[in-house]
């Protein structure tokens, strides 16, 4: 199927719709919710106060990763870090973040990384149970409680990461925090007779045992004021500790089960996330007094805080995902999933919509290009394989165990026709020159039946191999290929006359297909072999055979950047191949089952549907949205400069390009060019009208000079002039003045680019 763009920058955002909700309070309130995926149990959260980025642990059985969510509340990265981790925190200074690997045994490790490149570069042997964790940016140790009835702590080096000291405290060390002023580390000690151990950081030793609530858990510091406060998980209270003194100085009642807890510095506000009641109490640090509660998720845990933004994020462990607490607004607003189990995924590269199939949902959804829903379709039961034709805006939906094809009305979200085809419709793919669309009937004695794009009738039925999966077109050579699963080969079809013209054996068990227009190259995912078989479109042989991750499920390629994209099921993560080396250059770990994969021209993004997350992954392709013709003056935006538009981008067969120029300026020796990816030069207009006239347009039909037609890819259209630009100055303190004086005339070499997609 033609699925029409990657840096380790991934942005995975789950689809999102929004609802008022009761207000929590008129000060405070949800701002937002990040949804993480099922069966991702979130537990510990920090933040890098210098980068603005969120750690979270996501515990799923005795798996787990790091979250990493950037600023903008999309998920950077996702780190692999071992098994069973409880405590996690960061240094603003050296940029590292450290995690616990909690183990009973004599195994458990920190695990260090790198907050630049987000991957792990140090595993430290802890002994016994690591749990909390903390570090003083200041004197960079890292302190590392050690969950057991002959309590200790750990303390690293945050330069050798070498473990150089352990301090006995109480029975069953738990939360750790410290106060970077005064370099007094506070331990929370988690028996039924609940105690703080205070740490002096310059000795390693105990200084001080306070008595507070029954388990105490979660602890932080406020330095500012220099107080401490414990949240008492059994008996719901929050302790407030001076630091000078080392007495409880308020005790204050929270509810049962105050798990976490966490102070915001600027405002003096202070925040406890009550585990069993899924909601955040909020205290006065000024007055030691409750002064908000506002409802989260499931099972609140770990809380965090921005101080620069005045937002708390709350790591809710049986929702599967993270609650935003806004200080400053009054709106309530959450966050749907994506659905249940997204299949298929395709996209409109003109009209930047994707849809995405959700096999028990029951439902297609319609996805903005800002994520957010446009539409959700009721399509019935196990909505499959899922194409659009970006020139009729048709959708088309294959139902699986309804032996049908839905067609769906792009612009009204309506199904407007229903077409019978053979058993277990599967696969499904357009060629938009021709107008049809070709399913592969997934049955031991497969077909494929042949659509009229324009009747919705079914033309023509032709056998292929034994359970054909997926299918996609050639629109160029008008060749249709089909991964037969079950008798592991492609079929060939010639799209005028409907018949079989080849058979190309491939891996074991073919289940996705993809072509690139450009090159005649068709990518085969070989999920029984982990291997991804590239035939020759002219000779239909296989040239190579790349050994990908396990279990490759989609395969989709960026025609323009000759970039291949292989999802791997049991992998977890994406192969990226060179289509130029037919060789493996990158890849990136991504959310659970990744199935389906989409890329989108006209903003370089891949998108991938991850089957047992409920969710879509975004990765962006740098390299395909860099301008190889931006050396221009930076008069453009300093001066006015032209301006230019296109009637139609992406376009198959013209386009009409406008030139225009603002009022006050005069345009001189001006040169309209057309730019491949590379930067060569493939296209020069005379332009003769603008100096006499406001506005000029041209119809480029996507050929060069020699007019040759140029290939499917991106393309820069560049405006280039002298600007003579009267600056005109209204003098506004001269009440009397009327006229506009004229101050200076400048000349300057300005330009201004658009970029085209050229689709043929």
């Amino acid at each position: 199927m033609k699925r029409f763009l990657l840096s380790a920058k991934c942005l995975l955002f789950v689809i999102t719709s929004f609802f008022t909700a009761g207000t929590a309070s008129a000060a405070l309130t949800l701002a937002d919710s990040i949804v993480l995926g099922n069966g991702l149990c979130p537990t510990a959260i920090t933040i890098n106060p210098v980068t603005n980025r969120v750690y979270l642990i996501n515990q799923a059985g005795s798996t787990l990763n790091v979250s990493v969510i950037e600023e903008n509340n999309l998920v950077a990265a996702k780190i692999p870090v071992g098994t069973y981790a409880y405590g996690i925190c960061v240094n603003p200074t050296t940029n590292k973040i450290y995690l616990t690997n909690y183990s009973s045994s004599s195994s458990g490790k920190v695990s260090v990384i790198d907050g630049t490149t987000n991957l792990v570069t140090d595993t430290l042997s802890m002994g016994s149970s690591p749990y909390g964790i903390c570090v003083n940016p200041t004197t960079n140790k890292i302190y590392v409680t050690n969950y057991s009835s002959s309590g200790t702590v750990s303390v690293i080096d945050g330069t050798t990461n070498s473990l150089t000291d352990t301090v006995s405290v109480g029975s069953y060390p738990y939360g750790v925090c410290v106060n970077p002023t005064t370099n007094k580390i506070y331990v929370t000690n988690n028996s039924s007779s609940g105690t703080v151990s205070v740490i002096d950081g310059t000795t390693d030793s105990v200084t001080a045992t306070i008595s507070v609530g029954y388990s105490p858990n979660g602890v932080c510091v406020n330095p500012t004021t220099n107080k401490i406060y414990v949240a008492n998980f059994n008996s719901g209270t929050v302790s407030v500790i001076d630091g000078i003194t080392n007495l409880v100085t308020a005790t204050l009642s929270v509810g049962y089960s105050s798990q976490e807890i966490c102070v915001n510095t600027e405002t003096n506000k202070i925040y406890v996330s009550k585990y069993n009641n899924n909601s955040v109490s909020v205290i006065d640090g000024t007055t030691d007094s409750i002064t908000d509660t506002v409802s989260v998720g499931s099972y609140p845990y770990g809380v965090c805080v921005t101080p620069a933004t005045n937002k708390i994020y709350v790591a809710n462990n049986n929702s599967h995902n993270v609650s935003i607490i806004n200080g400053n607004t009054n709106l309530v607003v959450d966050v749907i999933t994506i659905g249940v189990a997204p299949q298929d995924i395709c996209i409109n590269p003109t009209t930047n919509k994707l849809y995405v199939g959700n096999y028990y949902g029951d439902n297609i959804l319609v996805v903005n290009e800002d994520k957010t829903i446009a539409a959700t379709i009721p399509v019935g039961p196990s909505p499959y394989g899922i194409c659009v034709n970006p020139t009729t805006n048709k959708i088309y939906a294959a139902k699986y165990y309804g032996n049908t094809i839905l067609v769906i009305n792009g612009t009204t979200n309506s199904v407007t026709a229903t077409v019978s085809v053979g058993a277990s419709p599967y696969g499904v793919c357009v060629n938009p020159t021709t107008n049809k669309i070709y399913v592969a009937n997934n049955i031991s004695s497969g077909t494929v039946s042949v659509i009229d794009g324009t009747t919705n009738s079914v033309t023509a039925t032709v056998s292929v191999g034994a359970s054909p999966r997926e299918i996609c077109v050639n629109p160029t050579t008008n060749k249709i290929y089909v991964a037969n699963c079950n008798s592991s080969n492609v079929s060939v079809i010639d799209g005028t006359t409907n018949w079989v013209i080849a058979t190309v054996s491939v891996g074991a068990s073919p289940r996705e297909i993809c072509v690139n227009p450009t090159t005649n190259k068709i990518y085969v995912a070989n999920c029984g072999s982990s291997t991804v078989s590239v035939i020759d479109g002219i000779t239909n042989l296989v040239t190579a055979t790349v050994s990908v991750g396990s279990y490759p499920y989609g395969v989709c390629v960026n025609p323009t950047t000759n970039k291949i994209y292989v999802t791997n099921y049991n992998g977890y993560n994406v192969s990226v191949i060179d289509g130029t080396t037919d060789s493996v250059t990158q890849t990136v770990q991504i959310g659970k089952r990744p199935s389906y994969v989409a890329v989108n021209l006209q903003n370089s993004l891949v998108y991938l549907s991850c089957f047992s997350d409920g969710g879509v992954w975004v990765l962006e392709d740098k390299v395909a949205v860099e301008d190889p013709s931006s050396n221009w003056s930076e008069a453009t935006s300093r001066l006015g400069g032209p301006n230019l538009t296109v009637s139609q981008n992406p376009f198959s067969h013209s386009t009409i390009i406008t030139c225009s120029v603002p009022p006050n300026t005069l345009l001189t020796n001006l040169q309209l060019t057309i730019y491949d990816l590379a930067g060569k030069l493939v296209k020069s207009f005379p332009i003769t009208q603008l100096p006499n006239s406001p506005m000029t347009t041209v119809t480029w039909d996507g050929t060069d000079n020699n007019a040759t037609e140029l290939k499917t890819g991106i393309y820069f259209v560049k405006l280039t002039a002298v600007c003579h630009l009267a600056h005109l100055e209204h003098p506004a303190q001269a009440a009397t003045a009327s006229a506009v004086t004229e101050r200076s005339e400048e000349s300057n070499i300005i330009s201004t680019t658009k970029k085209l997609i050229l689709m043929k």
